[in-house]
């Protein structure tokens, strides 16, 4: 089984794990090299982004230090992108505008690998052009900065390796392994979210006692029986949607394998 190094740090990985995670390096601004250790993918790379929100720049030179490129501001000669951030409570949406186009985007707030650029939550840039100016519309800096991470991936990424479809758990297995060990603040965005909170069982009412009824059947004698006796029935609520407890391990998805070696 192959070993990679993080940090200097061994790391054994299943056959399958590491081809996939060979494709998947690049999208995260990695790269392996000829002695299986993890280096920035991005490294010698600068940046130059004119805005009027610094923080813009510092939070996403946070979320990139893995890939080892430089993010500074924007000077009179050099220029690479345009960024704006207005701070808008309604739906989060960013646009990006070129030369002669202006593109509208609603980027996911959910991971979901069957989705198609769900590592970039379906963010896009054209590639025909250079520069572009991008406006942020959304209730948070740091959301803001997260999409400006991706666009950046995207601006220097050339040639994006094809990737094969992914089970959830698989690709959980190395964003929490592999990725969280480069760098923990990307990698907490590469980590799926709840899409619906979860459900609540109302509180149960209390234990109830009912209590049988006397009923008298009049007969032709005017004699009265009684058809029931006379003693409690204790009945008690439950919930039909708890589940007895059990206990659960999480298992390496990539175990089940067979045939890697």
């Amino acid at each position: 089984m192959p070993t990679i190094y993080i940090h200097d740090q061994p790391f054994v990985l299943h056959r399958t794990a590491f081809d996939q995670l060979v494709k998947l390096l690049p999208y995260w601004g990695l790269q392996l090299t000829d002695d299986n250790k993890i280096i920035g993918a991005l490294k010698g790379k600068r940046l130059f982004i004119k805005t009027h929100h610094q923080e813009l720049i510092s939070q996403a030179n946070h979320l990139l230090k893995h890939t080892s490129i430089g993010l500074y501001p924007a000077n009179d000669d050099q220029m690479d992108l345009i960024a704006s951030y207005v701070n808008d409570s309604s739906e989060p949406f960013m646009t990006i505008k070129d030369t002669d186009r202006k593109y509208c985007l609603i980027p996911s707030y959910h991971l979901n690998v069957n989705q198609s650029r769900f590592i970039y939550k379906g963010i896009w840039i054209p590639k025909q052009n250079k520069k572009y100016h991008i406006t942020f519309h959304c209730p948070s800096v740091y959301l803001a900065s997260e999409w400006l991470s991706y666009l950046i991936l995207l601006h220097q990424s050339k040639h994006l390796p094809f990737l094969p479809p992914f089970k959830q758990d698989s690709y959980n297995y190395l964003v929490d392994h592999v990725l969280n060990k480069v760098n923990p603040s990307f990698a907490a965005y590469q980590k799926p979210t709840k899409t619906q909170p979860e459900f609540l069982w109302p509180v149960l009412p209390p234990q109830q006692t009912l209590k049988s009824k006397k009923k008298r059947i009049n007969k032709l004698k005017h004699d009265t029986i009684q058809a029931f006796k006379n003693e409690p029935m204790t009945t008690t609520t439950f919930n039909p949607f708890k589940k007895e407890r059990s206990t659960s391990t999480k298992m390496n998805p990539f175990t089940k394998k067979k045939h890697d070696y």
